[in-house]
């Protein structure tokens, strides 16, 4: 992962702040580091973007994960994370960012 979990949760708080996903990487674009090029950067914003608008279910389909793959992968019931599609309950916001960075970390460069 190109960024440390504080700043992914800036950038998660950063896009709360934001109507769209163009203006969230208009805006959190230029706080991202020089050391990464352009398409990781655009990478990066869309996926964080991506669970911010729709969820760990949304991050996880856009990584190409199915429930069981994540369940095996994290520990997480299979139940839990159907509930969690399903809009039947919801993860805790420190449950579920360091969930998103881990994905982002192990799965995104796959």
């Amino acid at each position: 992962m190109p960024i440390n979990y504080q700043n992914f949760r800036a950038l998660v708080l950063d896009a709360a702040d934001c109507k769209t996903e163009d203006q969230y990487i208009a805006e959190a674009g230029s706080s991202v580091y020089a050391d990464l090029d352009a398409d990781e950067i655009l990478s990066l914003l869309h996926r964080i973007w991506i669970y911010h608008t729709g969820g760990l279910g949304a991050l996880r389909k856009e990584l190409g994960l199915s429930r069981i793959s994540l369940s095996r992968a994290y520990g997480i019931p299979i139940r839990t994370l159907e509930n969690w599609d399903a809009g039947v309950a919801f993860p805790q916001k420190y449950v579920s960012d360091p969930i998103a960075y881990a994905l982002l970390a192990d799965f995104a460069e796959k």
